[in-house]
């Protein structure tokens, strides 16, 4: 906890990242998960967060953050790829010290990061990043299966229906992007 108060104290984007990594698989995070959200759609990066798309939009920062979390021994980097790996403690820590509302806002930002990241079928090394993606979107399947239970218990309660927001949008979005992925 004194490293991840150092760390708050010095950059809030670090220690928020770390603390989205945990709704993320621990391993393989690279610079494009997050990129490829704010490219797709400005509607996307703005719904994000207000620290995401500063680092998503510029990998100086991203690295910035990086080396922040790498200097207080957090996470290491993966050989032979351009990527990152948290300890199983520290991503289970990073997850069981959030509260609930706390899990709320890191895992919905994850699903979308993972969803709005699926490549077209177009894109150049479409497979490597499925493959890469696909740890992550099942730590993300496991949330919206969770999510649709209890929402759909909510609103047979409250029995009514209500309109599509903005950031709705967005997740169903990147749900259905997640589903393009399982399904290829």
């Amino acid at each position: 906890m004194i490293s991840y108060y150092a760390i708050q104290a010095k950059s809030i984007a670090a220690a928020n990242l770390l603390l989205l990594w945990a709704c993320l698989d621990n391993k393989d995070v690279w610079y494009s998960l997050f990129a490829e959200a704010g490219k797709k759609s400005i509607d996307v990066a703005d719904s994000l967060s207000e620290w995401l798309p500063k680092i998503a939009s510029n990998e100086v920062e991203f690295l910035g953050v990086i080396q922040l979390l790498r200097n207080y021994s957090f996470i290491e980097d993966v050989q032979d790829l351009t990527s990152y790996t948290i300890h199983p403690v520290v991503h289970q820590w990073a997850f069981h010290m959030q509260d609930e509302e706390q899990r709320v806002v890191f895992t919905r930002l994850a699903v979308v990061a993972v969803g709005w990241a699926v490549p077209d079928r177009s894109e150049k090394e479409y497979a490597t990043v499925q493959c890469r993606l696909l740890p992550h979107a099942q730590r993300c399947w496991q949330w919206i299966v969770g999510q649709a239970v209890d929402t759909k218990a909510r609103w047979k309660q409250a029995d009514i229906s209500r309109a599509v927001s903005k950031q709705d949008k967005v997740m169903l979005d990147a749900i259905n992007w997640l589903g393009r992925l399982y399904s290829d």
